[in-house]
């Protein structure tokens, strides 16, 4: 199913609302908007959940840590697809201890785009918390097997609630090209705009 994309915006009169079908827009409306243009143009509850799911509007994921070993989550990552690691199952389980957490974060493909070009250290003065590396690979592993698809096919999830003993982060990208999940890292204060951290939401 094509999902219908629409700006609903009170300046627009609702007869030019009907002609939409094929805009290619992110909506930006209130929602007492969106809803009445829903109603004009005989959107299904359905299509609107799509809506919010592709664009990152109202949906997300609870990431439950259970204390595992980082390289037994790492594991069942090489179990579902392929993976290539900079790290060794020894430097994970060293560097990134077994933490018991639960955590929400938005329910989004690309990671999230606010943070683009800012580095871990930028983030650290802004304050607030961002996904571990532990957790954005459990979120790989649900986000795989829910969608049959993998995270970030375009840009890098930012660990940047992670360090190792020397202050770098932790990066996690998947390459479509080989189908290879790629574990890296990247100096505290680098900044690219695909470098992109996961903010947990309160």
């Amino acid at each position: 199913m094509k999902i219908l994309k629409i700006i609903c915006d009170e300046s627009v009169p609702s007869t030019h609302l009907l002609n939409t079908q094929d805009w290619d827009v992110v909506t930006t409306a209130n929602e007492d908007t969106f809803a009445m243009t829903r109603k004009v143009l005989g959107i299904s509850e359905e299509v609107v959940k799509e809506l919010k799911l592709a664009t990152g509007e109202s949906e997300y994921i609870t990431i439950k840590d259970d204390g595992r070993k980082t390289s037994e989550i790492m594991a069942e990552c090489r179990s579902l697809f392929e993976v290539h690691s900079y790290y060794t199952d020894k430097e994970l389980d060293k560097q990134f201890k077994p933490v018991k957490s639960e955590r929400k974060f938005r329910y989004l493909q690309e990671s999230d785009p606010e943070n683009a070009n800012k580095s871990a250290n930028d983030l650290e003065k802004e304050g607030g918390e961002y996904i571990t590396l532990r957790e954005r690979l459990l979120y790989e592993i649900l986000y795989f097997n829910k969608e049959k698809k993998h995270l970030d096919e375009k840009n890098v999830t930012l660990c940047a609630g992670s360090r190792r003993v020397d202050g770098d982060v932790p990066g996690v990208d998947f390459f479509v090209g080989d189908q290879t999940l790629y574990v890296g890292w990247s100096r505290p204060g680098y900044v690219d705009d695909s470098w992109r951290a996961r903010s947990v939401v309160k």
